[in-house]
């Protein structure tokens, strides 16, 4: 199977990579800085859907974006993958309670709040959660060298793995690869 990710910027590129359609769309949303990630996101879609050399209506994908920079990853359908992209010390103490379970307590203090934070949210999208679903329900679940083994939705535990990474300086990405069976 192969997976591709790609990253992208905000710049004359990311605009230039846009459809009519496209261009319509970004001029609609509210404010510049939801545009600016919006453009890096599709440049980044485009080039993991380019990478992955099959046709986007045969792929699975999912993109993040933040501070005018995007990833994104794609696989063959009907993988289940998520990414997404974070500031690095973007997760403060503070917020731990309202996301993490108590079994992720001990892998935060491993891996960082920012980098379980990201984990968790590309497992979220990899496993399709909405958003009336507690961030709280999903579960990230680590062999005992904090590589990531499974994720849990209500209970219900997948194989997954992961990758972590540090794409610029101040940046943490992940994507998780949900497996097939359980």
């Amino acid at each position: 199977m192969h997976t591709s990710y790609a990253l992208a910027l905000d710049g004359p590129l990311a605009a230039a990579c846009l459809t009519a359609a496209e261009r319509r769309a970004c001029a609609a949303l509210p404010g510049a800085v939801r545009r600016r990630d919006w453009r890096a996101g599709r440049l980044a879609a485009k080039r993991a859907v380019r990478a992955a050399r099959l046709p986007a209506a045969r792929l699975t994908v999912s993109i993040s974006h933040v501070a005018g920079r995007a990833a994104a990853v794609a696989a063959p359908a009907p993988s289940r993958v998520g990414i997404d992209l974070e500031r690095a010390g973007a997760v403060r103490p503070a917020q731990a309670r309202y996301f993490l379970t108590r079994a992720e307590r001990r892998l935060a203090r491993r891996l960082g709040l920012t980098t379980l934070w990201t984990l968790k949210e590309a497992a979220w999208k990899a496993l399709g959660a909405d958003d009336a679903t507690p961030f709280a329900a999903l579960e990230v679940h680590a062999d005992p060298h904090g590589g990531v083994e499974g994720v849990s939705l209500h209970g219900r535990r997948h194989r997954a793995r992961a990758l972590v990474a540090r794409p610029w300086p101040g940046f943490v990405l992940a994507v998780v690869w949900l497996s097939e069976g359980r």
